[in-house]
């Protein structure tokens, strides 16, 4: 379905699955036509500074221990480095060195993958984060309820079983979901969301994947199937390849390169706003939305 918008034709669509060929080369944009506020469209791009972004992720405003389980379907998409990002950027935030240490965690009983040559720290030490930012703290153990911690950032095993185990263990769990930038991958990413969602009555608003350039090439029909695979979640991100990041190299906890922390406060804040009681919708004059 074709709606005018101004000079440009755009492409909307309701409650129904949208086929590819129709959207193949037009933005999905919200229909104008329509007064009710849509809550399971696409993530509408909003412009924030850095001190309002970094206000809206605060330590304070996240539920106590509040888990973000970092999953794939596959090995090898950045997994363990996205949800070291994720854990440096939330305790780098201002007054982060007020609140106790973001938690770092395997879920499955062992140590930290490849944890010195990533981190540098041994299990259940504290890896500060800049000079005015709180601590990451990695663990391998069970955390008792009664620890409260502003974060649990969790590196889950890779696997489509697993990730279904993950995503139905705690219904308040936000997934945070790494795939390959190829169309095999964004393509099978979509049919499993479809049996997650269907199947195992995962809400799709929980969902945010996360397209990792440096796990692969993007190729001809990318931009379709990551375009279909967005209908699937609350929002779909692109990680750029970064020399700084990959295979062997240590993560920056000091100073994560600006390219990155952007796109990480931009997923962390997506989550953040996937867990809110009400789906925010955008303010007056920001109607655009992100590619």
């Amino acid at each position: 379905m074709n709606l005018r918008s101004g000079d440009r034709r755009v492409s909307g669509y309701g409650a129904r699955p949208v086929s590819v060929d129709l959207t193949r080369n037009r933005p999905l944009a919200l229909p104008r036509a329509s007064a009710d506020p849509v809550p399971d469209l696409p993530r509408l791009e909003r412009t924030l500074s850095d001190a309002q972004a970094a206000d809206q992720l605060a330590l304070a405003q996240w539920p106590a221990n509040h888990h973000i389980d970092v999953c794939s379907l596959a090995g090898g998409t950045g997994r363990t480095t996205m949800a070291g990002l994720i854990a440096v950027t939330l305790a780098a935030l201002p007054y982060a060195h007020l609140h106790r240490p973001v938690v770092l965690k395997e879920l499955e009983a062992a140590p930290l993958s490849h944890a010195h040559e990533r981190w540098g720290a041994e299990n259940d030490q504290l890896i500060n984060v800049g000079r005015r930012g709180g601590n990451v703290r990695l663990t391998e153990r069970p955390m008792h309820p009664a620890e409260l911690h502003p974060m649990i950032v969790c590196d889950a095993p890779a696997g489509l079983l697993a990730t279904e185990r993950v995503t139905r263990a705690n219904s308040a769990d936000s997934v945070v979901l790494t795939v390959r930038p190829d169309r095999v991958s964004l393509a099978k990413t979509a049919e499993a969301l479809l049996w997650l969602q269907d199947d195992r009555g995962v809400a799709r608003q929980r969902i945010t994947v996360v397209i990792n350039d440096a796990a692969g090439r993007h190729d001809r029909n990318s931009k379709p199937a990551a375009t279909a695979l967005g209908i699937r979640c609350w929002s779909v991100h692109r990680l750029a390849a970064h020399p700084a990041l990959g295979p062997g190299r240590v993560l920056p906890s000091q100073h994560v390169p600006g390219p990155i922390h952007k796109a990480v406060v931009r997923i962390c804040l997506d989550v953040y706003r996937s867990i809110q009681p009400a789906v925010v919708t955008a303010a007056p004059g920001e109607e655009d939305r992100n590619a």
